[in-house]
């Protein structure tokens, strides 16, 4: 489940 760290983090910068 590395892609949902790689998203959650792109989520947390806010590019949604």
């Amino acid at each position: 489940m590395f892609i949902a760290l790689i998203y959650t983090a792109i989520r947390t910068e806010g590019y949604e």
